[in-house]
């Protein structure tokens, strides 16, 4: 877990593009990091309620976000706020990261939509919405990680896929990482232009 952490947090400096995680080797591709005026900027609140460990990976999950969209959107935790009902009704000025419970209604609702002997690990309100439930109970430290990264690729406008980051079903090895499938996808959403964005590919 220190490991893969390591890595990923090295990516914010730009000088690490590859990672050898304990579960197979992958890169990311390399362009040039774009000068120009960022398309949107993405404040984020997150959940007090996660700890600090937590936070270490919630940034590296940005950390690896903000890499692969090149700097063309730009996301980034703004503060730190208790999450409650009202919190989630009043706040549309940016993302909001909830720590959820598997008692609330909310995971429960969403449970009823898994196949046979699945449950929800994370969730968002919509696709292209703004906000992030994780139901941190139900995940392994080392799991949390791609689960922050898949359900922020839907928050970029990223649906269900068969295969990559997006697939529908928790797997370790297209958790990892965000596959060209998946940033295709957002740069459609999000009228970026795709040839300047970066992913990762798998040995």
């Amino acid at each position: 877990m220190k490991k893969l952490l390591s890595c990923l947090l090295a990516l914010i400096t730009v000088f690490a593009v590859s990672c050898v995680s304990p579960l197979r080797q992958y890169q990311y591709t390399l362009n040039q990091y774009n000068n120009d005026s960022v398309v949107r900027d993405v404040p984020i609140l997150v959940d007090l309620a996660f700890d600090n460990q937590d936070v270490i990976i919630i940034n590296a999950a940005i950390a690896q976000w903000n890499y692969a969209l090149n700097g063309w959107l730009h996301l980034h935790i703004v503060g730190y706020v208790f999450v409650d009902d009202a919190e989630l009704t009043k706040y549309h000025s940016g993302w909001l990261f909830v720590k959820a419970l598997s008692t609330d209604k909310l995971t429960i609702m969403h449970d009823k939509e898994q196949k046979p002997g699945y449950h929800a690990l994370g969730f968002v309100n919509d696709i292209g919405g703004n906000q992030l439930f994780i139901i941190r109970e139900r995940l392994d430290n080392e799991q949390v990680l791609g689960i922050l990264l898949h359900e922020i690729g839907h928050l970029l406008g990223a649906q269900h896929d068969e295969a990559g980051l997006m697939v529908q079903y928790y797997n370790e090895i297209d958790y990892q990482c965000i596959d060209e499938n998946t940033i295709k996808e957002i740069a459609v959403h999000e009228k970026l232009p795709v040839a300047t964005l970066n992913y990762c590919t798998l040995d």
